[in-house]
């Protein structure tokens, strides 16, 4: 493993299960891990601060609320695919994209407290309620409105987003210093 990809896995807090799963597939550098890493790897990678421009961070968010748009109940939850999708043609404007993302906090927040016992949907609904407030204050929501909702949908179909990822996001254009 090269000094620069250890240097980055340290500066993100990288857990040491994810070095070990790293070590055991013989990744030596930055490309390496994004050809080979496995799916959670990956998408652990890309969803830190920065690496992703605006543009990619919004593409996949709405890939994945596209994968989990049955299981949303909430209307709340549902206004943000075409949110999303406004946000990336133009017709969405921060404000529109600001209200959103509040309601969607809600929304995700009455899901957590509803639904305890399911904790996977739980935890993930937190999350997507953490950043989907955080983006209610943010300058840039639109943003914070697309990590809420990779957050939201984190625990499905990893692999399915692993290969978006790949077919989607060039390794070139990711911010990985």
């Amino acid at each position: 493993m090269d000094k620069k990809l250890k240097v980055w896995l340290k500066a993100h807090d990288a857990c040491e299960s994810g070095i070990k799963r790293l070590r055991a597939l013989h990744i030596m550098n930055m490309q390496d891990a994004y050809n080979k890493a496995c799916p959670e790897d990956l998408i652990w990678a890309i969803t830190r601060e920065g690496v992703l421009t605006q543009w990619q961070c919004v593409q996949f968010a709405l890939f994945c609320m596209q994968q989990i748009k049955n299981e949303l109940t909430d209307e709340r939850s549902k206004a943000v695919i075409p949110a999303l999708e406004g946000w990336l043609n133009g017709t969405v404007s921060q404000k529109k994209m600001k209200k959103i993302s509040r309601a969607a906090a809600d929304a995700a927040a009455d899901v957590a407290a509803a639904d305890a016992a399911a904790d996977a949907a739980a935890y993930a609904a937190a999350d997507a309620a953490d950043a989907a407030a955080a983006a209610a204050d943010a300058d840039d929501a639109a943003y914070a409105a697309a990590h809420a909702a990779v957050y939201a949908a984190a625990d499905d179909d990893a692999k399915n987003k692993a290969e978006w990822i790949r077919n989607n996001i060039p390794f070139k254009s990711l911010n990985l210093e």
